[in-house]
């Protein structure tokens, strides 16, 4: 039953372990489906009852709640987030603060906490239960994490967990997953045939890629050495001699050469210099802000092959060479790309619905004021601090998660 191989177990607590195993649950075999942990609060000796505060935090500033009495505290969340150790490591990006890093740090750990409470609480409301032989084997499966039955209990003892409350939340977590599984099954169950076919049609602009066009570029732009009307006269100039040059040439791929070489030498745009001005163009909505209204223009009017005249760009002149274009097609709905697609996006899309479904089945309610409260003062952090910066809602690269001392 013990592992000789997890040597790294001895200075886990139980609840650390807990907490990692956990996580994962709302995973829909998509890397974007939306992920959760499942009950982790310090002493889980309530966590049968998902619908009831963990029982350390029996009071304090209130994270979250829902219908039931359900409540998640600042300290559970805490306890995860470790602001103060956050902030010894990371700096917030410019013009953010900490606490608005911290508040978003906290958000996203409530809400994968309160998602497998509600999944507890649904498996429970759908009479899933997990049997003895079920409970022994997720027993079993822990208890093989520790070298041996020695340091389990001293891991136990050190949480101030006994085995039965180890059964119970580990019960809980199977709880959570079987009621995913249900979900799951009852998804796949909806999706036929004719639900596929309704699907397609009411999202047909998800399986129409936009027209492309892909160009090679010489922008000049005005800045504040050079005036809009002196870029237009060098972009002209730089025209003259792209025009000769290709004229000479025997075929597109020595008139792009030329291109290529004038766009290295000359062109402001960042594509220039690391990769000789080509680009790919994709004909949507709004893409006026990047390129300029003519430009575009330009571009579709253009033949493959062929050079344009000298026009208009964000800001300043330029000129393109257009190696090909790809027009918009639909796929259809008979194909081998929009059928593996289909099925994978009706899922992600209807388990997103019923997550959002269950939070109002049970009235969650997050406080997203008091998210802002108790954050430390940044001066009193020791520790060295990186140049690192912090992104909002950013995961920690190793989360330190801790139980009972």
């Amino acid at each position: 039953m013990f592992s000789q191989e997890r040597g790294a177990m001895r200075s886990s607590t139980v609840l650390s372990f807990l907490c990692m195993t956990a996580l994962g649950i709302w995973g829909c075999g998509s890397s974007e489906a939306p992920q959760s942990a499942s009950p982790t609060a310090a002493n889980q000796s309530q966590a049968a009852a998902p619908q009831t505060a963990p029982a350390e935090s029996a009071g304090g500033v209130v994270a979250a709640e829902w219908d039931g009495g359900g409540k998640v505290y600042l300290s559970d969340i805490d306890n995860i987030v470790r602001p103060a150790q956050l902030m010894a490591m990371y700096n917030p990006p410019e013009g953010v603060s900490w606490v608005d890093v911290i508040a978003q740090k906290r958000k996203s750990s409530i809400e994968m906490l309160v998602d497998n409470y509600l999944l507890i609480a649904e498996a429970k409301d759908r009479g899933l239960e997990m049997t003895p032989a079920e409970k022994e084997q997720a027993l079993n499966e822990f208890k093989s994490q520790f070298e041996t039955e020695e340091d389990y209990q001293k891991n136990l003892a050190s949480a101030g967990q006994s085995e039965d409350q180890i059964i119970e939340v580990l019960a809980n977590i199977g709880l959570g997953k079987k009621c995913m599984e249900d979900e799951r099954k009852r998804i796949e169950d909806s999706i036929t045939e004719e639900t596929m076919k309704e699907y397609y049609d009411n999202h047909i602009d998800m399986f129409t890629p936009p027209a492309r066009s892909s160009v090679n570029r010489v922008v000049i732009e005005q800045n504040d050495k050079r005036s809009l009307q002196e870029a237009k006269d060098l972009a002209d100039s730089l025209y003259a001699q792209v025009k000769e040059q290709i004229a000479s040439a025997t075929d597109f791929a020595g008139k792009r050469k030329v291109l290529q070489q004038f766009a290295y030498k000359y062109s402001d745009t960042p594509d220039g210099s690391y990769n000789y001005g080509y680009c790919i163009i994709y004909h949507t909505q709004g893409m006026e802000t990047a390129y300029g209204k003519e430009f575009l223009e330009e571009v579709l009017k253009t033949p493959v092959e062929e050079l344009s005249s000298v026009v208009p760009t964000l800001n300043g002149y330029g000129f393109f060479l257009v190696k090909d274009k790809t027009p918009s097609t639909i796929q259809p709905y008979d194909s081998k790309t929009v059928q593996t697609m289909l099925p994978q996006m009706m899922k992600k899309e209807k388990l997103e619905q019923w997550r959002n479904e269950l939070h109002e089945k049970y009235h969650v309610r997050i406080l997203e004021d008091n998210l802002r409260l108790n954050v430390p003062e940044p001066d009193t952090i020791s520790g060295a601090t990186t140049t690192r910066k912090a992104s909002i809602g950013e995961p920690e690269l190793s989360p330190t998660l801790v139980g009972v001392q």
